[in-house]
């Protein structure tokens, strides 16, 4: 089992996003032990996660304009990792201990470039099988048992959610079809523990299409599950079901 530890954490609860002092949407006043505190939120609100009165788990950030980053929030005693970047903290200290799901590692490189994206992880498994790695961050659920992604503001509900995710799943499409024995996997890293499955956001159909037709190709989907306190995150050691079609019944990847 992987465990990845907060250090130094404190709580508190968000008084008002964005900050009656700076006006910035990443920036929330927060109450610590009776006084109020600049914040940084680097997932914004997180569809309400981190919006006042919530209760927000931090870290703090010496040096700048805000004292502390946020990094969980409390929902309904769930603790839930709002901070995008643990997700790529997370599968990283996975590759290093060899435990990431069905991939035998060599060696791997961080932040590696291809066409024109830049991918979380690039490397060689055991058998000299290089493989491309994306993780994108899921902290938020559609029912009771159900996680998605992508979610946020955009302009038109024509529009896709996220233009940036689009494109990586789109260019590993690419890279999959330009190079067949290379593995190319979208990794799922859902911050909580009370869900049963995953699907792609029904509301995004353009990105839900690319997901599937990524698929199709030999892209490879996996999601799994940290269980997170107030302190550290817990890999439960197991994949999560993934719904990528239902419109004509249930089909389970």
């Amino acid at each position: 089992m992987i465990v990845y530890r907060l250090s130094d954490v404190v709580s508190g609860q968000v008084v008002k996003r964005p900050s009656n002092n700076i006006k910035s949407p990443y920036v929330a006043d927060v109450i610590i032990d009776g006084e109020e505190y600049l914040v940084h939120s680097p997932s914004l609100g997180c569809s309400g996660l981190c919006e006042a009165p919530n209760e927000v788990v931090m870290i703090p950030t010496p040096g700048n304009k805000c004292s502390y980053r946020i990094q969980l929030a409390k929902y309904k005693k769930v603790y839930i990792c709002t901070n995008p970047k643990i997700s790529e903290h997370i599968v990283n200290k996975m590759l290093k201990k060899n435990i990431f799901p069905s991939i035998d590692v060599q060696s791997y490189k961080a932040e590696v470039t291809k066409l024109n994206s830049r991918f979380d992880f690039a490397g060689v498994e055991k058998h000299n099988q290089q493989f491309i790695l994306e993780v994108k961050s899921v902290p938020l659920k559609c029912d009771k048992h159900t996680a998605y992604f992508p979610t946020g503001f955009r302009k038109k509900k024509s529009d896709p959610i996220s233009p940036r995710a689009l494109k990586h799943v789109q260019e590993l499409q690419k890279i999959k079809q330009e190079h067949t024995d290379m593995r190319c996997i979208l990794c799922f890293v859902i911050n909580r523990h009370d869900i049963k499955e995953f699907k792609i956001n029904p509301d995004d159909p353009i990105y839900r299409k690319a997901v599937q037709e990524a698929w199709m190709h030999g892209v490879e989907i996996i999601a799994f599950c940290i269980k997170w306190s107030t302190t550290k995150g817990k890999y439960l050691n197991k994949t999560i079901p993934i719904k990528l079609f239902d419109e004509y019944g249930v089909r389970t990847i």
